[in-house]
């Protein structure tokens, strides 16, 4: 690997997203045909979810190496991104016969599971403790455990997961995120704020740390905390999920509300109607006060001089 890589690929590890792709478009410029370059381009792009773009990347990667090991599994967590679940399961299950030994083949196994909806599963248990098995000390995935044990409401077992890929790697940003996400677990809205702040100085576009700090701004505003666990449970499954809810949500008020006005129930009526306004307003104006709340947050981070 070249010196231009190796620092890419260092930037790319510690969430300098940015600095890694601004440095691989200088290597693709010099040889348009360098796979492993391409390959870590779509790493970069999919953690900066630009899905369609890391996809591309990763397809000339392989058409350029089709055994590079690094692009295969790329592929596989592109493909679960998006959301194309049983391609992923196939092409990592192939990955898996060939390296049995790899723990990130079990980690992108686990991700599969938390996309399908089944994050607290026995199968998700299962992988994560083979990849545990395979390298106890790493902070990613015993971060990865600490959301799972979280996913089933098991704060001490996450808790102490956190700790220990913390104690695995201080400056770990997904160990630190994690820590987060316990403290918000735990109640301590305080410590959970200032580990997403940490992260975020880091990595200012950390997605779960801008989630973070969006649940810990729900969990003190008990307004917009309606509104924002009433959003989060619509987007579970992913856009189509959301706008069946939707639809039926509003198919539903139609029926009861003609309902109630060809059986002359006029004041249970008056009040359907006026319970779905209110809601139509509250969805329109909640998401404008929320936000303006987060950037307000956001706005107080102070970025690592080297981001």
């Amino acid at each position: 690997m070249s010196r231009d890589l190796d620092l890419a690929h260092h930037r790319w590890q510690v969430g300098d997203i940015h600095g890694a792709m601004q440095t691989l478009r200088a290597v693709l410029a010099e040889d348009p045909d360098e796979p492993l370059a391409h390959a870590m381009l779509a790493g970069c792009l999919l953690d900066a979810r630009r899905i369609h773009a890391a996809l591309h990347e990763v397809e000339i990667a392989l058409s350029l190496t089709p055994d590079l090991y690094m692009a295969r599994l790329l592929r596989a967590q592109i493909l679960t991104a998006h959301r194309r679940f049983d391609e992923a399961e196939a092409h990592l299950a192939e990955l898996v016969q060939e390296a049995p030994d790899d723990p990130g083949l079990y980690r992108a196994l686990a991700d599969v599971q938390v996309l399908r909806g089944e994050s607290g599963s026995d199968a998700r248990q299962a992988l994560l403790r083979k990849a545990l098995e395979l390298d106890p000390a790493s902070p990613a995935t015993l971060s990865d455990c600490a959301h799972f044990h979280l996913s089933r409401r098991e704060i001490d077992d996450a808790a102490m997961m956190a700790t220990r890929a913390l104690e695995a790697n201080p400056a770990h940003l997904e160990a630190l995120y994690t820590m987060g996400e316990v403290k918000l677990a735990q109640g301590d809205t305080d410590d959970a704020r200032e580990h997403a702040a940490l992260v975020l100085s880091q990595n200012a576009e950390h997605r779960g740390a801008i989630m973070l700090l969006a649940k810990i701004k729900a969990s003190r505003s008990p307004w917009l905390g309606t509104w924002w666990r009433f959003v989060s449970w619509v987007g579970l499954g992913g856009e189509a999920r959301a706008i069946i809810i939707l639809a039926a949500m509003y198919v539903g008020y139609r029926f009861a509300s003609l309902t109630l006005e060809l059986e002359g129930f006029t004041s249970a009526y008056s009040a359907l109607n006026l319970v779905w306004l209110v809601f139509v307003i509250y969805c329109l104006v909640a998401p404008a006060i929320f936000r303006r709340a987060l950037q307000s947050e956001l706005a107080q981070v102070r970025l690592d001089k080297n981001f």
